[in-house]
């Protein structure tokens, strides 16, 4: 849910219809007063699934919505970006790297009206679970392959990598978080950064005492300015600790 106005919030799920299929769910409004809308699909989708998960509004008249749908032809799950506004929306398969299948889409942001970025995950044609990027906004999109250390290059569905926290402090910057399950069977974060067009895999700090091998996460990301905060944890040598990120780059 996003309030993009002190007089307008947007919502987004799903729901079940009639005949028991899953369908989005668009949800518009303030107070006591609010309106649904089916999310639209693009061509080639099947009406028996399709769910949204995030959404983001950069002004009061322009939004965008990140979810899954159905493909009936390639009968396999499909990435699905929204952009619009109250009952009016457009519906767009994501774009994807070669040999990518069995999408899902998680957070979304939108620093201006042009400028969106989303995350998201996939299997690639090995059957590893690879880390999902996209730049852009409207019908015009970028994917990427989340850049990741060696160790967690042929992961498994089950094994990550998994997005955590996305945030846009402008519309040249974002911080993506997450993490995934290293050789040892320990969870290890991800953040990465974008500066344009790229984005870098960074190294996750840890404080004095901080033992990398014993593992760190890293989850929800605030951008209120050009400095960020990152919530999230980490071993020292005797116990789980809170861990807080601060800082641009």
């Amino acid at each position: 849910m996003t309030c993009p106005s002190a007089t307008e919030c947007v919502a987004v799920g799903s729901y079940s219809d009639s005949v028991g299929d899953v369908q989005g769910l668009l949800v518009t409004g303030q107070r006591s007063s609010w309106t649904a809308t089916q999310a639209p699909l693009p061509g080639g989708a099947t009406r028996s699934f399709a769910s949204l998960s995030d959404v983001a509004c950069p002004s009061a008249t322009i939004c965008a919505a990140t979810g899954e749908y159905f493909d009936s032809a390639a009968r396999q799950e499909q990435g699905l970006l929204l952009t619009g506004h109250g009952s009016s929306w457009t519906a767009i398969k994501a774009p994807l790297p070669p040999g990518a299948t069995g999408v899902t889409l998680g957070d979304v942001a939108c620093p201006s009206a042009a400028t969106c970025a989303a995350m998201g995950g996939y299997l690639d044609s090995a059957g590893h679970q690879q880390g999902l990027l996209l730049a852009g906004h409207g019908s015009s999109w970028t994917a990427t392959k989340a850049p990741l250390p060696a160790m967690a290059v042929a992961a498994t569905s089950s094994t990550g990598p998994f997005f955590s926290g996305l945030a846009c402090p402008s519309t040249a910057t974002c911080v993506a978080t997450g993490a995934y399950i290293d050789p040892a069977g320990n969870e290890q974060g991800l953040l990465f950064t974008r500066h344009g067009p790229a984005w870098t895999l960074i190294k996750t700090p840890l404080p004095v005492g901080g033992v990398a091998r014993y593992g760190n996460g890293l989850g929800s990301v605030a951008c209120p300015s050009a400095r960020c905060a990152i919530a999230g944890f980490y071993y020292d040598s005797s116990a789980e600790q809170g861990l807080l990120l601060t800082g641009p780059g």
